[in-house]
């Protein structure tokens, strides 16, 4: 049996389905003004954002004709005449989750025949912003795989997903769009945004993606996941070099550091 925390599965009735396997932290398990935990206020954001029907536009045929060339080549024929497919997630707690720390429970799963969980952390960051990264062992050397900043902290692969922080919020709707933003990663996908480590460069057009203002998955993303899963390699949104763009958001990045920084230090 695959120890793969992440499982992409095509079926003509259904779509595609993406089962993700996750362990959370204890605090994830604390109730939120609302009522609901915030593991299930995660998975709620998770499922929410990324499921649904998506347009086949040339992109994502593209990246489902390869999927399909790889792990079903009897479904090409189907997609010739459809112009819209579903994707969904399915999510699978680890039934240990409540009794072990995510990093605990991920080495005794590691030496077992179990299925890996993917560790989720719901933690109250003062600086930090919610972030993914790789454990300690494959980080860094994923840079000379991909030569790209992001890659030194983050080397994703179907197997070794990595492990989210998300950041503790009393808003519902906050939470649920850091959370898919967040997973966007543990699928394979780059970020969208203007930040430091894609010199300050914004993906054209992007305004309206989940990896880039959280806002609404879009055909381009799902079809960068299938993508990932089927490459088993990271994908990126372009980047450009542009030393101009890199002072402005130079600058921009410091003051908005600056005020966290006196905010966490009551400077004020």
């Amino acid at each position: 049996m695959s120890q793969r925390p992440l499982h992409l599965f095509y079926d003509s009735n259904i779509g595609f389905e993406l089962t993700v396997v996750t362990t959370f932290n204890k605090l994830a398990y604390e109730k939120m003004p609302n009522g609901n935990s915030y593991q299930k206020e995660i998975q709620s954001g998770v499922i929410t954002h990324w499921s649904g029907s998506y347009y086949l536009n040339s992109t994502l045929r593209q990246a489902c004709n390869n999927f399909f060339q790889k792990y079903c080549p009897n479904e090409n024929e189907n997609l010739a005449n459809m112009d819209q497919i579903n994707f969904s997630i399915n999510f699978q707690i680890d039934p240990l989750s409540v009794n072990f720390s995510p990093r605990l429970l991920y080495i005794k799963r590691l030496f077992s025949k179990h299925k890996r969980p993917i560790p989720i952390y719901v933690k109250k960051l003062k600086i930090m912003p919610s972030h993914v990264a790789s454990g300690f062992f494959r980080r860094f050397w994923g840079f000379f795989k991909y030569f790209k900043i992001v890659t030194f902290g983050f080397n994703w692969s179907r197997n070794f997903p990595g492990y989210a922080v998300i950041n503790q919020s009393a808003n519902s709707h906050t939470l649920k769009s850091l959370a898919a933003h967040e997973f966007g990663h543990l699928f394979g996908l780059d970020d969208a945004y203007d930040a430091w480590y894609r010199f300050y460069y914004a993906a054209p057009e992007t305004e309206n993606y989940m990896m880039h203002y959280n806002k609404e998955v879009q055909s381009e993303e799902i079809a960068m996941l299938i993508n990932a899963y089927t490459q088993n390699r990271i994908q990126f949104f372009p980047i450009k070099f542009n030393f101009k763009t890199i002072q402005k958001g130079f600058r921009t990045e410091i003051k908005y550091y600056r005020k966290k920084l006196k905010k966490f230090f009551s400077f004020e």
